[in-house]
């Protein structure tokens, strides 16, 4: 519950919270894995899922690195992750071609 409020502080706060945040959060979230039980860790797992769209992904590569060192069973950021980008596009936008 604890990292879920500091989610929603990270996103609410905007650019220059999640760059101060960025500079701290594989300390943070390393010794809150190490400290943690079981339950704990599974959340940290689920909790990192959502931080794609917040952190680089050299900030997320430090963070799986530095979890895995102390359990290698931490999956680190997978190829598919790091280059995976979405683009919405409004079909109002679209101009529609009639051949």
């Amino acid at each position: 519950k604890q990292w879920y409020q500091r989610r929603v502080a990270i996103t609410a706060g905007g650019a220059p919270y999640i760059e101060h945040i960025s500079k701290c959060v594989v300390r943070m979230f390393t010794n809150t894995f190490t400290e943690g039980d079981e339950t704990v860790r599974k959340a940290l797992f689920k909790l990192r899922l959502t931080w794609k769209d917040i952190f680089t992904v050299n900030k997320l590569k430090d963070l799986d690195a530095s979890v895995h060192e102390i359990d290698t069973n931490w999956p680190k950021i997978h190829e598919s992750e790091a280059s995976s980008t979405t683009v919405h596009i409004n079909p109002n936008f679209l101009t529609v071609i009639h051949l």
